[in-house]
């Protein structure tokens, strides 16, 4: 038996760039940091379209973000290979 994982509400979320995979399926709304593995780009957009976070993947600081409940897109954009989408799901608090 291991530790307990995070908070779904405070969870951290990791981004796997060469295959726009992210470490878990869906958190809770509020803050989390998102840390992006990889060299390359991911843009990140609201449940109405709208970009809330452009990175690289070569950052060594994470994202930190603020997610109201709703479904997210993730365009990933990994250096020398292709355009690969994904959708992070994010529950209401509570």
């Amino acid at each position: 038996m291991g530790d307990p994982g995070p908070a779904p509400e405070s969870a951290p979320l990791e981004l796997v760039l060469d295959s726009c995979s992210l470490n878990r399926p869906s958190v809770k709304a509020g803050a989390h940091a998102m840390a992006i593995v990889g060299q390359g780009r991911v843009t990140l957009s609201d449940p109405k379209g709208n970009v809330v976070l452009t990175a690289r993947g070569d950052e060594a600081t994470p994202a930190d973000l603020t997610l109201s409940a709703g479904t997210y897109g993730l365009a990933c954009e990994p250096e020398g290979g292709r355009l690969a989408e994904a959708q992070l799901r994010v529950d209401p608090a509570g």
